[in-house]
């Protein structure tokens, strides 16, 4: 099968690269998908080994499974836009605040608000902007434990840097065509997401199953009868017992107040 995928990729990769990139984290996911990715990304002459692309796992609900699918690195972008023979550069990353004054560099301690970067054409007389607002793209995780919502690591520490990351995406596709391919910062938020109705099922169904007994205990539920039997009562469901967590958990946390999304370099 790998010596089909070299000759349907007409030699982009050999078969002696193939067969490595598919023991790492493109290891993920079907040979189907893992084929579809490779081929997507020689169609658009990106090389996984030269950080062109990654590989990225989606959960599908229905299979309740990952996927593998194609990810784009910013350095992909980069890559079809000096392709081109059109690409002339960029402005920015410029950074805004809450209050929409332009930073050319992000020196606060809090969250830029938003990023715009722009990308330039040789034969485009405006450039393309890319906008990116923080609270579009910015990833927070439910932390059970605490209770609260809790920012994804990288973009609490280099929030600025990943944020102009996603601006710059936007703005290089607007100005070439890269189709609907995502660079991994932009998709950090979902992939949180995706990752917290993961765990959220399980979960909750083994609260929900203590809870429920805890409940029926002290409501002397299920099994005495008689004169001397609490009488058997049906706990309403839409009382507040507190079983199980909440579907949606920003409904039992506030997320944080901060700024707005996107890309750098």
């Amino acid at each position: 099968k790998f010596d089909r995928l070299g000759e349907a990729i007409d030699g982009f990769m050999s078969v002696e690269e193939l067969k490595p990139l598919r023991q790492t984290e493109w290891s993920h996911g079907t040979f189907k998908e893992f084929a579809h990715a490779i081929q997507q990304a020689a169609a658009r002459r990106l090389h996984p080994m030269r950080g062109h692309v990654y590989a990225r796992e989606q959960w599908i609900k229905s299979e309740k499974r990952e996927k593998l699918q194609l990810g784009l690195k910013i350095d992909g972008l980069r890559r079809i836009a000096e392709r081109s023979g059109e690409y002339a550069g960029q402005r920015g990353p410029f950074w805004y605040d809450q209050d929409g004054k332009r930073h050319e560099v992000w020196l606060k301690d809090e969250h830029p608000a938003a990023c715009v970067v722009e990308i330039l054409r040789h034969d485009f007389e405006t450039p393309m902007r890319g906008i990116a607002r923080w609270d579009d793209y910015a990833p927070y995780h439910y932390n059970k434990d605490e209770g609260e919502y809790e920012l994804a690591y990288m973009w609490d520490n280099m929030d600025a840097h990943m944020l102009a990351k996603c601006a710059e995406a936007g703005g290089h596709r607007k100005a070439f065509q890269v189709g609907d391919l995502y660079i991994e910062e932009e998709m950090h938020q979902e992939e949180v997401s995706e990752g917290d109705a993961r765990r959220e099922p399980a979960d909750a169904h083994e609260e929900t199953a203590r809870d429920v007994e805890e409940v029926n205990q002290a409501l002397d539920l299920g099994g005495a009868s008689g004169d001397g039997a609490a009488e058997q009562q049906t706990p309403d469901p839409n009382d507040d017992l507190g079983i199980g967590e909440p579907s949606d958990p920003k409904q039992a946390a506030e997320k944080p107040l901060d700024p707005e999304a996107a890309t750098g370099g």
